[in-house]
């Protein structure tokens, strides 16, 4: 997977420019420095973002890494489906509330950080928080990924392990969870040696563009009593990619959830 994927983006440029696209309901697209338009500042980052078919036949990806990226696909579903079974169960739901755990593999990303001239003044991906369920990773041996640890209120080094792979708990679980499971706030730093190369699949609800504003998700009803109120109320697709809150720049850590927290209306009234 990731001998083709760095094959995908070595390439010419003018092999690549068929798949450049803002369209987010375009199933195999290309773009180069993520966050452009919304930002004064973009990610030293280019991304193959992949929508996975329904069915195993994966023939709207570049052929290029059409082969191994089928395979892989195949079996981050196979690993997401076990994920979601066992993060139900240390959450004590029973199988009738395990559909709540969304175990749809909805993007997968392959994403190249070449080499960077500055990297004093340029960051590879900015501090945020996925909006999915869970995201796996796997990631090269080249190292620049960091979590943003709490406890030591610093960031740290998430070592790249041979083999392994990163699994990191997104907003909408914690969403999900009633603040049982914790979002992990992670960046990406850039280098000036080496380009880096990862592949972060995203597991969450299935996307439905015309639902995203009107549809809700909120804590799971099993895992709300008068013991252990709701923390949050109730909030859309469109609302947990922060889009309905153009001012998340400021003081707040997980800005969408905050502002999600039932406590956090009562301090503003």
């Amino acid at each position: 997977m990731m001998a083709e994927a760095r094959q995908f983006h070595e390439q010419p440029t003018e092999l690549k420019q068929g798949y450049y696209s803002r369209d987010v309901t375009q199933k195999a697209r290309f773009i180069s420095g993520y966050g452009a338009l919304r930002r004064s500042s973009f990610n030293w980052v280019d991304t193959l973002l992949m929508t996975p078919a329904p069915s195993d036949a994966q023939d709207h990806l570049p052929i290029i890494c059409r082969d191994s990226a089928t395979i892989f696909i195949g079996r981050i579903r196979e690993l997401g489906e076990t994920l979601s079974q066992l993060l139900s169960l240390a959450l004590g739901l029973t199988p009738s509330t395990n559909e709540f755990i969304s175990t749809n593999l909805t993007t997968a990303n392959l994403n190249y950080y070449p080499p960077c001239p500055e990297p004093e003044v340029a960051i590879a991906a900015n501090p945020h928080f996925d909006t999915s369920t869970f995201t796996i990773l796997l990631q090269d041996q080249v190292g620049g990924l960091q979590v943003f640890h709490e406890g030591a209120a610093d960031w740290v080094d998430v070592p790249s392990l041979h083999g392994a792979l990163v699994v990191n708990i997104g907003n909408m679980l914690q969403l999900l969870s009633n603040n049982k499971m914790k979002s992990a706030e992670h960046k990406v730093f850039a280098n000036a040696i080496v380009p880096r190369q990862s592949v972060a699949c995203f597991f969450m609800p299935p996307i439905d563009f015309s639902t995203m504003s009107t549809k809700m998700y909120g804590p799971i009803k099993e895992l709300v009593s008068e013991k252990y109120p709701a923390v949050y109320r109730e909030a859309s697709l469109a609302a947990l990619w922060g889009s309905l809150y153009p001012d998340l720049e400021g003081s707040l850590r997980n800005p969408v959830l905050a502002r999600l927290r039932i406590a956090y209306d009562k301090e503003v009234v």
